[in-house]
């Protein structure tokens, strides 16, 4: 049986927001986007990397997969700074997507999502990855499709 690795960029205080550029993601009036970088170093980037080598598929929130799409699909396979992404075979939940394809080797999964990620936990393959896609964390939570979140931390600068 497959695991479900979640891997997140969180505050203490519980904001989960990309470690990307500063306008990524402004909903709700955030003006904090790119929080981690004055915090990044090469051992965080090493171990974002080890996280995403341990899935074989990654699954998404709607939101979270087009953000992610944006960025790596225009990277080819082999460019160093993609990390593995456009590899994967890719799921994203939800019930308003009409198309998967704006990023190559997605599905898009919508209705009975917990059943849905249950049967892909049941398949045979290496594990799948969560990245960011709080809201559809915090829905697994309550449900307990099984799986195991990855702590880590940005670095000792950051404490």
């Amino acid at each position: 049986m497959r695991k479900i690795i979640v891997s997140e960029f969180i505050t203490l205080d519980g904001v989960i927001q990309a470690p990307g550029r500063k306008d990524e993601d402004t909903e709700g009036g955030f003006e904090h986007g790119g929080w981690t970088w004055p915090y990044w170093d090469d051992k965080i980037g090493e171990r974002l990397f080890a996280v995403i080598g341990q899935g074989e598929s990654i699954l998404l929130g709607h939101k979270t997969w087009e953000i992610h799409g944006a960025e790596f699909e225009p990277m080819a396979g082999d460019d160093p700074n993609q990390p593995g992404f456009n590899k994967m075979s890719k799921y994203v939940v939800s019930n308003t997507l009409t198309s998967a394809d704006a990023w190559r080797r997605s599905t898009i999964i919508s209705g009975d999502v917990v059943g849905t990620t249950r049967e892909l936990k049941a398949d045979d393959g290496g594990d799948i990855l969560v990245d960011g896609s709080d809201v559809l964390v915090q829905h697994a939570g309550r449900e307990r499709p099984g799986g195991r979140a990855q702590p880590g931390r940005l670095s000792d600068r950051a404490r």
